[in-house]
C-alpha cells in the first residue's frame, strides 16, 4: 500500500466513525452512507459538493425566536434551531451516540456544506 492509498484508507475509515448510525436493513445503512457522501467532495483535491436551494440566502429567520424561550434558564430543542437556518431545513446528523448533549450535523448554508457543532439545551 502506497502512501496515497493509506491517505485514502485513513479518509475512508474516518468517514465510517462519523456516521455510526443503526439501520434497521442493509438498504437504510446504504442510503445513510450515500447521503453522508452527499456531502462529501470526490476527492481530497476538491471543494464539496454545492446545492441548489429555493431558500433566499438573506433570509430572515424570525421562527428561531419563537423556538427560543423567554427565560435562558428553559431547555429548548437545538435540532429545531438547525432546521430552521440550514437550507431547506434538511441536515444530516452523524456521531449520534457520541453523546446526548452533543450534536454534529452536515448541512447546506447558502449552497455550501458545512459540518455544524451545538449543545443541545435537553
Amino acid at each position: 500500500m502506497n502512501c496515497r492509498q493509506r491517505r485514502q484508507a485513513k479518509y475512508c475509515e474516518s468517514c465510517f466513525q462519523e456516521i455510526d448510525g443503526d439501520g434497521e436493513t442493509e438498504e437504510e445503512c446504504i442510503g445513510q452512507l450515500k447521503r453522508f457522501f452527499s456531502y462529501m467532495p470526490q476527492n481530497p483535491n476538491e471543494r464539496p459538493p454545492m446545492r441548489k436551494t429555493d431558500d433566499d440566502p438573506y433570509r430572515m429567520v424570525e421562527e428561531v425566536f419563537s423556538i427560543l424561550p423567554d427565560r435562558r434558564s428553559r431547555v429548548y430543542d437545538m435540532r429545531n434551531i438547525i432546521a430552521c437556518l440550514v437550507d431547506d431545513g434538511d441536515y444530516f446528523e452523524c456521531q449520534k451516540k457520541f453523546g446526548k448533549a452533543l450534536i454534529t450535523v452536515l448541512a447546506h448554508l447558502n449552497y455550501c456544506a458545512w459540518k455544524l457543532h451545538a449543545e443541545n439545551q435537553t
